[in-house]
């Protein structure tokens, strides 16, 4: 049987189904079971968060190994460091919040090297003053003091920040806590004497600093089951962006299979960047199987990296895109609803001043074959988001939206009825678990998730003696299954979800 007949003869018997499961759910929901009138009264269904976006990597200093929210990118600099080209972490996470994000979760990893590094430092007289963290970030630092009418203020440049400070030793505060907020430096030591003199500097390079600027595979892997990106397994996430560790390079193989098999793990979509050195979409179909992606159920990857304009070199360099796209999904989650697809040319690229590579409309339609998405310029205009496929071949998640909204359906769903493992068992619990549903997704039905022109050509809820048979209720398990047709493709998907009852 060729493969297309194999897909046809698939899709009768899933239609076939689904009619058949779409009948027997109107019946159950049409005549439900008189003791569920005396059950609890349970909350309805809130829809769970569709665009927290985790990110995996290197940060100038900050908690380590510790997933941290972060709501805002002066929160993520005063937490983890101001923007440092050679940190493309930093970078995607601006992109996600100037691109529509309002949620972060940052997980910093260090590298082995971690524990011998260095930290820069300088000495003005009496002023000395070291990095706020260890690494060799620190010598890109630089102090100057100037005099002025009323004493002495110091200068503390780097890259992309400046901060300024009065220097006085026989103030009311000792001068070391003076830089306990500064987001560059720390006091070195012990204050000197309060009849200490400050004395006039240009601006002095800070020397020192070791290590600290380079992951290998092996830090973002961990030990096993911990450590590296295994400390994500715990936290609530939606989306996954794992950045090249070097400006222009490429995230491993294994890191982008273990970063899958925890969107897998999470229900989250993992968004990749495909390879620095992709130029075309023959690269592209030569390339695929090398990242270790080709197929994947949960990730999706996107050609080519965005330029962004360098305040310090004053020219445009290429970063990668992960960042700003996961941005352009919760912006269209909050615009038009995660049902929509986060493409087209609504789906602007903000703060990308250029794409690293220009697609045209061959190379598009070659890499969409391929299940790459592309980002693209029309007519001089800001850089779009022009795809939303998954690398998944199944045709059914074939789309971003449609999995994306497979997924929130089920983290609600599971948020919603989180009582279900306490509650009793039978028809009374089934009919107040599909009413609730049914209720969620009917929700839903009217904001336009879905397909139809009815509920039940829209979706369908089961929760009965078909889906939990009776070795299913000797064993603690309670089962439902979903349906519902997304706005594209035009077939219906299908969503199990099951619970084990607290015996």
């Amino acid at each position: 049987m060729h493969g297309a007949d194999r897909m046809t003869t698939r899709r009768q018997a899933l239609a076939g189904a689904v009619a058949t499961l779409a009948a027997a759910a109107s019946t159950a929901r049409a005549d439900p079971p008189s003791k569920a009138s005396k059950l609890p009264r349970r909350a309805p269904i809130e829809g769970a968060d569709t665009a927290v976006t985790a990110f995996v990597g290197r940060t100038l200093w900050g908690p380590t190994g510790t997933p941290t929210e972060v709501d805002s990118l002066d929160y993520y600099v005063d937490t983890f460091g101001y923007l440092d080209s050679r940190f493309p972490l930093g970078q995607a996470v601006a992109d996600f919040f100037n691109n529509g994000g309002n949620r972060a979760i940052v997980l910093r990893l260090v590298g082995a090297d971690a524990e011998a590094s260095g930290t820069a430092g300088i000495a003005i007289g009496p002023i000395r003053l070291k990095a706020l963290a260890p690494g060799a970030w620190g010598n890109t630092l630089k102090a100057g003091v100037v005099e002025t009418d009323v004493g002495f203020s110091l200068a503390i440049v780097g890259e992309g920040l400046t901060e300024g400070h009065f220097i006085r030793f026989d103030g009311p505060h000792p001068i070391n806590t003076q830089f306990a907020t500064s987001r560059l430096v720390r006091w070195d030591g012990d204050p000197p004497a309060s009849d200490a003199q400050a004395v006039a500097a240009d601006l002095t390079s800070f020397s020192g600093g070791t290590g600290g600027l380079a992951l290998t595979s092996a830090d973002y892997l961990g030990d096993g089951d911990t450590g590296g990106i295994n400390a994500l397994a715990g936290t609530a996430f939606n989306l996954l962006c794992v950045p090249a560790d070097q400006p222009g390079g490429d995230t491993d193989t294994s890191v982008w299979q273990a970063a899958h098999a925890l969107c897998i793990q999470r229900r989250a979509v993992l968004i990749a960047d495909a390879p620095a050195a992709w130029q075309t979409a023959t690269d592209a179909e030569a390339g695929l199987n090398a990242t270790g992606l080709a197929g994947a159920s949960n990730a999706t990857l996107y050609f080519p990296r965005v330029l962004v304009h360098d305040l310090i070199e004053n020219t445009p360099r290429p970063v990668v895109a992960c960042g700003a796209v996961a941005g352009v999904y919760a912006r269209t989650d909050a615009a038009r609803g995660v049902w929509v697809s986060p493409a087209g040319l609504n789906a602007t690229v903000l703060g990308a001043s250029d794409l690293a590579v220009a697609v045209n409309d061959a190379t598009a339609t070659a890499l969409t074959s391929l299940n790459v998405n592309t980002l693209r310029r029309f007519n001089g205009a800001a850089p779009v988001v022009f795809g939303a496929r998954t690398l998944n071949s199944w045709s059914e998640y074939r789309y971003v939206n449609v999995l994306r909204m497979s997924q929130f359906i089920e983290n609600s769903v599971r948020a919603g009825l989180s009582w279900v493992p306490t509650a009793s068992d039978g028809e009374g619990t089934w009919s107040q678990m599909r009413t609730l549903v049914s209720t969620f997704l009917n929700d839903l039905f009217r904001q336009g998730a879905f397909q139809g022109v009815k509920p039940a050509d829209a979706f369908f809820v089961r929760c009965d003696a078909m889906t939990t048979a009776p070795i299913d209720v000797l064993f603690g398990r309670i089962n439902m299954l979903i349906g519902f047709a997304p706005l594209k493709p035009a077939e219906f998907v299908l969503i199990q979800i099951s619970w084990q009852r607290h015996r």
